[in-house]
């Protein structure tokens, strides 16, 4: 095989329990997925990756946690916990979690993802990506992030 910089190849044991099969064809499980992986990809590619898998309820972070648990000596395998403690199903895209991944790196408190602003009768008025809710800031201050490729709104919220 000649080699591509953009292809990168990585030998492993696979025991029996981290296979399953998936349309007649032997591939690992969600969490050995996501066990190689999170601890391979940058920090931000892992949890981008993880985000996905829960989101998509393909994978049991518990099951992914455990495997690290029983494979302590692992390569990177403190890499993986941490992008398993910072993973978040909620998350709807890269981008959202790009931003997430910031405001932790930042020490802000974690946000609340797609979290719905609702007017006093209940009535859905918009649903965000990032806000903190409940948390201790100053009185009547309210703080949203929206992760958009776009650079305007047609609404403003008052």
């Amino acid at each position: 095989m000649r080699r591509n910089r953009r292809i990168m190849t990585h030998h492993t044991v696979i025991a029996p329990e981290d296979l399953t099969v998936l349309g007649g064809v032997a591939v690992t499980t969600p969490e050995r997925t996501a066990f190689d992986l999170g601890r391979r990809l940058s920090r931000a590619d892992a949890v981008i990756l993880l985000d996905a898998m829960l989101r998509k309820q393909t994978l049991h972070a518990d099951r992914a946690a455990e495997l690290a648990r029983q494979r302590p000596g692992w390569p990177r395998v403190a890499r993986l916990r941490e992008a398993l403690a910072l993973a978040d199903g909620r998350a709807e895209s890269p981008m959202e979690t790009r931003l997430r991944l910031l405001v932790h790196d930042a020490g802000i408190a974690r946000p609340q993802p797609q979290f719905e602003i609702r007017g006093r009768g209940g009535e859905l008025i918009a649903r965000v990506d990032l806000a903190w809710h409940g948390c201790a800031l100053p009185s009547n201050t309210r703080v949203i992030i929206i992760a958009s490729a776009s650079s305007s709104f047609g609404t403003s919220i008052g």
